[in-house]
């Protein structure tokens, strides 16, 4: 029998009583390498007359959630901690809840490096450098820019950052990493704009052919501004693992400034 609702119940989604009643219950979720969690599993623990209300979600962090209906799941991107949703229930009252992201892999502490590029030391030819010299591969041929060019300031003093779009052409790059177990993928990144110019698509991270990590202009403050993210991944059994990456965004000559990657373990405690 479908849910129906109070017609006199004059309670309001933000009301005082949605946020203090109870009725739906806090949840911690370990977040997949997607991103994507699914709104069953939200749900779970909520009053079987539960109804999602697709509203605007409170969200804690640098990025977003976005649902969506039609595959009735979460897509989290950027670095979140949480989000508040809200349910109806049979009766028309509203209740709100907590979803606490973790990231996947559980609690543990950074172990030894096991790469590391800051995009100091590359030879230059004006913009221009191959990284290639440092075992890169793919389109190697990229940008690399000074500190401080156009207004831009990263956060080490008189270093560089790499330009994702190489006056045309998106970033896509690969690099081995050797380790069993888990790492940890570190970047300090921005999104470059001046002169009109506008950043499209996503910043990519790639674990073994997997996107572990997408960023978009969405995930900052403002622009020329760099903020550092990360993700736990799970390593190869062979212990023979691939981090690539990439720009998707429509060929320019402006794209997101990589200040440095790293890839730690990540030893579980």
């Amino acid at each position: 029998m479908a849910n129906t609702f109070n017609a006199n119940q004059h309670q309001t989604p933000t009301g005082t009583s949605a946020i203090n009643n109870g009725a739906a219950k806090d949840d911690t979720v370990t977040l997949p390498g997607d991103g994507i969690i699914a709104l069953d599993q939200i749900l779970a623990n909520d009053p079987g007359s539960a109804i999602y209300q697709d509203l605007e979600l409170v969200v804690t962090g640098t990025g977003s959630v976005v649902y969506d209906p039609d595959s009735e799941t979460f897509q989290v991107t950027g670095d979140v901690s949480s989000f508040v949703y809200t349910i109806r229930l049979a009766n028309g009252t509203y209740s709100t809840a907590t979803v606490t992201l973790e990231e996947e892999g559980g609690p543990g502490t950074l172990g030894s490096v096991l790469f590391e590029d800051t995009f100091s030391g590359y030879a230059l030819n004006g913009f221009s450098a191959d990284l290639s010299t440092n075992s890169w591969t793919g389109d190697t041929l990229v940008e690399i820019v000074a500190d401080g060019y156009m207004g831009i300031v990263g956060p080490e003093a008189d270093g560089y950052w790499l330009d994702t779009q190489a006056s045309p052409g998106g970033l896509d790059i690969s690099h081995v990493v050797n380790d069993t177990g888990q790492a940890q993928i570190e970047f300090t990144a921005a999104y470059q704009q001046f002169d009109g110019w506008v950043v499209t698509g996503a910043l990519e991270f790639l674990w073994n052919g997997v996107v572990v990590k997408s960023i978009t202009t969405a995930d900052f403050a403002a622009a020329n501004q760099f903020l550092e993210f990360s993700v736990v991944v799970d390593s190869d059994i062979d212990g023979v693992n691939t981090l690539q990456i990439r720009d998707t965004g429509t060929d320019s000559w402006v794209g997101f400034a990589l200040d440095s990657v790293t890839v730690n373990d990540w030893i579980v405690v």
